[in-house]
Parts: structure tokens; sequence; C-alpha cells
């Protein structure tokens, strides 16, 4: 503005003088350079307004901007008191979970404290129990009379109900049982690899045989088990220290057979491992004598179609025949020596868990 009025002055300045010259009757020269400086004083000054506009310009860009700041500066603020009011609700919610967190803790504490009174007390009574164990008047049986027990017994031929009477009702069962006829026995819980899985049966310390494990569940059985090893299973009646040996070709057992005795003990887990070798010698066996039964049955059929001038004579199939018939003796033999009922093994066992009567 300062400038503007500066120019104005300038123009007054330059029409006085003109107009001077004019009156004083100076002569055309004079006229002419006073309009040249008047024509140069005007474009001084159209350059003067063009620059004034532009710095006019720059200022209405300068507030505009300054406009859109407060603008953007308005708009954080209210996403700050949105913000702030989110987060004070928050808090209040937070502290009123910290207040519920600490009342509950409160409880727990007084039910913990409870609870060891408890178990203290438990501890007592477990410990007069254990003692009252120890002066027991059950005693240890013998194999042979463990085996009667467990044959006599009828528990097994109970019905087994999921969660009602499963393996845990079986060994309970066969376990009260004991007591009663005065055997020691223990209940045996066991899990099987990383599986929530598990099993129950009963074990008994014998006088002769050492520890021998029963598994009552729907069967007389044996059972065999290590940590790590599948849980092995073998019916009463298959558990014998002598048997069928089976040491020769599965094809050859229409041969007389002959008899093995175990140097072992006949309740560790080896021999599970030579009885579960001689069960699966029974299938081979079984399986070479279904061959030898269809070779049979072919060589009568052609004997029979070329009236007995074929390829076998009437001599080789009876021989054939006699072959057969000692075969399936055999391994009707077989069959009662590993106690006619193959139970399949279960899974690795990961954990025993042994509680004494």
């Amino acid at each position: 503005m300062k400038r503007l009025l500066v120019t104005g002055l300038a123009i007054l300045s330059l029409a006085a003088l003109l107009t001077s010259a004019c009156s004083s009757g100076s002569d055309s020269k004079a006229v002419e350079t006073l309009n040249i400086a008047l024509t140069n004083k005007n474009t001084e000054l159209e350059a003067q307004v063009k620059t004034a506009q532009a710095d006019l310009d720059a200022m209405r860009a300068e507030i505009n901007a300054s406009k859109a700041s407060y603008d953007s500066l308005q708009a954080e603020s209210e996403s700050a008191k949105t913000q702030l009011g989110s987060l004070t609700s928050e808090y209040a919610s937070v502290k009123a979970e910290r207040d519920s967190l600490r009342t509950e803790l409160d409880s727990l504490q007084s039910k913990y404290n409870t609870a060891s009174g408890e178990l203290k007390q438990l501890e007592i009574s477990y410990q007069s129990l254990l003692k009252g164990t120890q002066q027991s008047t059950l005693r240890n049986p013998t194999w042979q009379e463990l085996k009667t027990f467990v044959s006599e017994d009828d528990t097994d031929t109970h019905q087994y109900v999921a969660d009602q009477f499963d393996c845990s009702g079986f060994a309970i069962g066969l376990r009260d049982r004991a007591w009663r006829r005065g055997f020691r026995s223990a209940y045996i819980e066991i899990g099987f690899g990383q599986s929530s899985a598990g099993h129950a049966l009963d074990a008994f310390q014998t006088q002769d045989k050492g520890l021998v494990y029963v598994d009552n569940t729907e069967r007389d059985q044996i059972a065999y088990l290590e940590n790590g090893k599948i849980y092995g299973l073998i019916v009463l009646d298959g558990v014998r220290e002598e048997f069928i040996d089976c040491s020769a070709s599965p094809d050859d057992f229409w041969k007389p057979v002959t008899r093995a005795r175990y140097s072992g003990n006949i309740f560790g887990y080896g021999y599970y491992q030579n009885y579960s070798q001689r069960s699966g010698f029974h299938k081979d066996s079984q399986a070479a004598y279904n061959r030898d039964v269809d070779a049979y049955n072919t060589a009568v059929e052609i004997y029979n179609n070329n009236n007995g001038s074929g390829q076998y004579s009437y001599a080789e199939i009876l021989n054939w025949g006699d072959r057969l018939k000692s075969w399936s003796a055999n391994l009707d033999a077989l069959w009662k020596d590993l106690g006619a009922d193959l139970v399949q093994p279960m899974d690795a066992v990961s954990t025993i868990e042994t509680y004494w009567n």
C-alpha cells in the first residue's frame, strides 16, 4: 500500500509540472519531454501494481494454507477427544476387571488354604492306611493258586459298558475278589504314547514266579508291559513253559512236531516276544497248509479225469492225503498250544502307575 501511495504522489508531481509548463508557454519540446517522463512513470506504476497484485495473491494463498492447517488441527483435536473418551472407557473396564480378578484371587486363596488343610489330613490318613497295609494279613499266592483263582473267577464274563463298567471296573472287580480270597494284589493304570488313552489291569507278586500282570477285561489274560513297548496280551491257557517248537519251516509242519521249553521267565516281556513269533508261525503254517490242500484237490481232479493214468498215482494221492491229515492235526495242536484265542496288541506303554492293597 505504501508503494502505491508513493507512485500516486509521483503522478501528481508530473501533472503539476506539465500544467506549469503549458501555462508558462514553454515550447513543444519541453512538453514532449514531460510526456515521455509521464509515460515512463506510468510504466513504472503498472509494474509496481503487478508486483503488489502478486504480493496480494501470495498473502491470500498463505491465508488459505493457514486455514487448511487450522482445519486439520481442528480435526485432529476432535479425533484426540474421541480417542481420549475411548481410552477412558477402556480404562474403567480394565479397572473393573482387575477388581473382579482380585476378588476371585482372594476366593481362590481361601479355597487353597482350605484344600491344603484337607491335604494334610489326607496325608495323615494315607500314612495310617499304609501302615495298616504293611500289617495286612493278605498274602502273595503261588502261580498255580493265582491261575486257579483267575480261571474260577467270573469277573471277565461281565458285559463291557463304556464309562460305566469298562477296564477299570474289571480291574477293581478282580482286585476286590482277590482281597476276599486273601490274596494281595495291585491296581495298575497305564498310559499309551502321546494320546490320552489309558487302560487298567491288576498285578500279583507270586511266591514262585515273581510279578504277574493279569488283564481280565472280557477274558482271562496275562499282560506283558514295559515302558516304550507295545502292551501285549496272551490268554491264560496260552502261557506255557513247554510248547510246540516252531523253529522249522512252516512248509514242513506236516511232519511230527517236537516240543521246546522256555528257559527264561514266562511272565517277562521276552516270553511275549517268543509267543508272538509262534503265533505268526501258526498263520504261516496255515497258509502253507491251504496251498497244499489246493494242490491235493487239483491232483485228485487230474487223477479222476484221467482214470488213474495221469500225472499222479493213487498211492501218491493217498500219501498226500495222509500228510494233510497230519498237518491239520498239528495246526489244531498249535492253535490249542497258543490258547486258541490270539489277542491283538495295544499301543506302546508310556506310563505305569501301581497301587498295592
